[in-house]
């Protein structure tokens, strides 16, 4: 069974047709055609063929894998960036596979790459005792030192305070017991 749609025509009908009647926003629209944009032309460039001339016997998960990794190590780009081209990917593979059934298995093993899980951050906390000296930091005899000192740390944040007291802030760092 021969294909019968070629890929520009699907990727035009993917923007112009499918996207807007699932309702993304447009700034979903764009971040999927900067996706696409920066995927046909790592495409272009690994198979030799101009972006016009590029096929679907062209494009396989391994290519597609490439491009991720592209992305991290070439382009510097962040695993949510990354995770963002992706999600853009598996969405127009996803609708290829409606389009274009005979091309459902390819596109499957595309969509079945998995998001890339990002390190989680440690997130800093303050002891009883460092929250008691920052809250008692800031100096009374000012506007925002009063109001932090007699209306707690969220005044002090809503009025600015924050940054006055890193500069007047000294708290002393015990080992832990």
């Amino acid at each position: 069974m021969a294909l019968t749609t070629p890929l520009p025509r699907l990727v035009q009908s993917f923007f112009s047709v499918a996207l807007p009647q699932r309702g993304f926003s447009q700034l979903t629209v764009l971040s999927y055609r900067d996706a696409m944009k920066l995927f046909l032309r790592f495409a272009a460039e690994q198979t030799g063929k101009p972006v016009v001339k590029l096929g679907f016997d062209l494009i396989t998960k391994d290519l597609v894998r490439e491009f991720l990794d592209h992305l991290e190590n070439a382009r510097g780009n962040q695993i949510a960036t990354r995770n963002n081209r992706l999600a853009a990917l598996r969405t127009f593979f996803s609708y290829v596979a409606a389009e274009e059934p005979v091309l459902a298995e390819q596109c499957r093993l595309i969509c079945k790459i998995p998001l890339k899980k990002a390190p989680e951050l440690t997130i800093p906390y303050l002891e009883q005792d460092e929250m008691d000296a920052m809250l008692a930091a800031p100096d009374r005899m000012t506007r925002l030192g009063f109001s932090a000192r007699e209306n707690g740390p969220r005044s002090a944040r809503q009025n600015g305070a924050t940054s006055t007291w890193r500069r007047e802030l000294v708290i002393e760092r015990r080992g832990l017991s």
